[in-house]
């Protein structure tokens, strides 16, 4: 047998390669039940420990950088107090920096992070890379990514959610309550690849489905630009012809200018919260004008300012429309008819998250994961009108 390496030992004892790794260094973060397996195994296997890391793991200053975009988002919160909590039963203090999706703010703390010289670094990113971010990223420090990929970092092991399983149960039960014209409104995908991909397999899912010319996905400016050259269908301004809705190779019906919605936060705070609840009843409106009974919010807080205006227009939820929004808010549960949702799996991604970047930090190799959504029915989702 060639030398024995902590991987064998995870192996041998049933435990993570961290968690033995924890042992090792003689971390206090440890069960005393599982420390004594780990300590047997060792002795069995004559495991003999490599002076070059740990002389490397004697350096740490025990902080890990963790980055989220928004406190105030319960999606977001509940990944930042689980990741803390992960991380300090092995030992680490979490320092957190919101960015509020501002791209100043996110180098910010990017710079802080490689002068305090943490151990690693956890982000959900926002928008492209700046140089702060890039000079972060091209540093040694162990790097993980939640939530949101980033373009040309494929080497960064990204941890988030599948969000094919629970949009497929959320289009089935549209179809099965004898829904044939549907809805998706994509939020700020510009600055938000995740959203995109989201977009992107609710196209796939859905137009086999329903059919492409039953299927109607709002888009915002900054896709509304970059589809003009493609559909052509550009007019003297460079704007889509108003109302028209274009169809192109990918199967996605566009509605036009004259359906626009907020493309960053930043933008949503700057403008007054009755503008923003107008561009998204316009959507909307658009929307079931052109025969759409049930729609999917891909964005939670576009859900919460929807609501408003449906209230507001004596719109009957589960009965004149059906609504599904991503990320299951707790408001959701509480406020009357219930709103369905498709739950992505916060604990299980903070878990993840904090696991990949303490076996980073011990120089462990590491892949990205993924982890299925799930849809949650509830009472916002009803028999289609005229059923």
């Amino acid at each position: 047998m060639g030398r024995v390496t902590i991987r064998d030992i995870a192996r041998e004892t049933h435990t993570s390669v961290s968690t033995v790794s924890r042992v090792l260094n003689g971390s206090v973060h440890v069960a005393s039940e599982t420390k004594q397996i780990v300590e047997e195994a060792v002795k069995r296997l004559r495991y003999i420990p490599d002076s070059r890391a740990q002389s490397m793991r004697w350096q740490h200053t025990h902080f890990v950088g963790l980055m989220v975009p928004d406190i105030t988002n319960r999606h977001f919160a509940l990944l930042a107090q689980v990741i803390k909590g992960a991380l300090l039963r092995s030992g680490y203090l979490a320092l957190l920096g919101t960015t509020m999706e501002e791209s100043a703010v996110q180098d910010l703390y990017a710079t802080s992070m490689l002068s305090q010289h943490v151990d690693g670094a956890i982000v959900i990113p926002q928008g492209s890379q700046s140089p702060a971010m890039r000079r972060l990223f091209d540093s040694d420090i162990p790097i993980v990514l939640v939530d949101r990929p980033l373009d040309r970092k494929a080497a960064i092991p990204l941890v988030d959610s599948d969000p094919v399983p629970g949009m497929n149960g959320a289009l089935k039960d549209f179809r099965k309550r004898g829904h044939t014209m549907i809805g998706y409104l994509a939020g700020p995908v510009r600055h938000a690849p995740a959203l995109e991909l989201r977009r992107q397999a609710f196209e796939r899912l859905a137009v086999p489905m329903f059919g492409e010319e039953n299927v109607v996905v709002d888009a915002d400016s900054s896709d509304a630009a970059s589809f003009h050259d493609m559909l052509g269908v550009v007019d003297s301004n460079g704007s889509l012809y108003p109302d028209e809705i274009v169809s192109n190779n990918r199967v996605t019906a566009l509605l036009s200018h004259n359906v626009l919605l907020a493309d960053s936060l930043t933008e949503k705070t700057r403008d007054s919260f009755d503008q923003y609840s107008k561009r998204i009843g316009v959507a909307l409106q658009t929307m079931m004008d052109r025969g759409v009974t049930a729609v999917m919010f891909a964005y939670s807080t576009d859900t919460v300012v929807a609501l408003s205006w449906i209230n507001a227009q004596g719109i009957r939820l589960g009965k004149d429309l059906s609504l599904v929004s991503f990320d299951n808010l707790e408001m959701f549960d509480l406020i009357s008819p219930r709103i369905a949702a498709i739950a992505q799996p916060d604990v299980q991604m903070g878990v993840q998250a904090a696991e990949l970047m303490l076996e980073r930090i011990d120089h462990i190799p590491v892949s990205s994961v993924r982890i299925p959504t799930r849809y949650i029915h509830r009472e916002s989702v009803g028999t289609a009108p005229g059923v």
